[in-house]
């Protein structure tokens, strides 16, 4: 099969995309890429039905990107540290069931004031509670400790 001239034409000033005016086996008359010569349509379709059928995979791998992105700790790192902790927060030993995310990555916001962290001051792995209630509490042990004295001073004991 002889090569269109528009694939050519396009294949010669750097685009992407080029069109022939003929539908493609599935009917669209559509640009096609020029790298494949794949209808732009049906490899869209193609994509979203890939993306729609491997959702979890994908927001795990996402999840992996990210951490190594933004605190230096790759999926090998984070799953020891997880063991490390015996499977949970490194707090209170739960998970997030209820929202089926993974452990966030703690770190000292001293050290890296910013949300990205230079992967030497992460701390452990928190359960979504752990890690906003000790956010609230501005990475503040002597304020932490204030809060739990509170606590202690105000318990109600009752009996039934």
């Amino acid at each position: 099969m002889p090569r269109l001239p528009q694939l050519e034409a396009a294949r010669a000033s750097g685009a992407s995309t080029y069109f022939t005016g003929k539908p493609c086996l599935s009917g669209h008359v559509a640009e096609r890429y020029v790298s494949t010569r794949a209808c732009v349509v049906c490899a869209d379709l193609k994509a979203k039905r890939w993306q729609k059928e491997n959702q979890d995979s994908r927001r795990i791998a996402e999840n992996h990107r990210r951490r190594k992105r933004l605190f230096g700790i790759d999926e090998p790192a984070y799953k020891a540290k997880l063991v490390l902790q015996g499977g949970g927060c490194a707090i209170c030993g739960g998970v997030n069931n209820t929202t089926r995310r993974a452990l966030a990555v703690d770190h000292d916001h001293s050290c890296c004031p910013n949300e990205k962290s230079c992967g030497k001051c992460v701390r452990g792995l928190l359960c979504d509670n752990c890690n906003h209630g000790i956010g609230k509490f501005r990475d503040d042990p002597e304020l932490l400790l204030k809060a739990v004295e509170y606590l202690r001073s105000w318990q109600v004991i009752t009996t039934k």
